[in-house]
């Protein structure tokens, strides 16, 4: 768990500098889940994600980290078919960022929102189980 946590954080933290190396860090966390399973690399994406929250207006990094999650979240949307990537790491994503809808911090609110319209802007379709 801590080497497949270390290396999302480094693929997120590279993908946070600039935005001109999206495509190159998406396809590498692509390379992830499929090599470390979902378990663990959602478990690991989830931290990555968590750690942006936090980051108010204006913050150029957690700008960049949102846009990033939504280039990943469109390249799992084409991986397979079925859409079983996309369904995992939304159902990873969703109750995250509803949770942060209710958050104290203003903040956290707008990322979680943030968040929540890359995931919306991503799924074909809603289906209440």
């Amino acid at each position: 768990m801590v080497a497949s946590t270390t290396t999302v954080q480094s693929v997120f933290q590279d993908a946070v500098r600039s935005t001109s190396t999206h495509r190159k860090n998406v396809a590498a966390l692509l390379k992830l889940l499929k090599r470390l399973g979902p378990s663990d690399f959602l478990a690991s994406l989830e931290d990555c994600v968590l750690r942006i929250l936090a980051f108010g207006k204006g913050v150029a990094e957690a700008d960049r980290a949102v846009t990033f999650v939504g280039a990943f979240l469109g390249a799992c949307r084409g991986l397979d078919d079925s859409g079983a990537a996309l369904a995992r790491v939304a159902s990873m994503l969703l109750p995250l960022s509803l949770r942060g809808l209710s958050a104290a911090l203003k903040a956290v609110r707008f990322r979680s929102c943030q968040i929540l319209a890359s995931l919306l802007n991503t799924v074909d379709e809603i289906t209440y189980v």
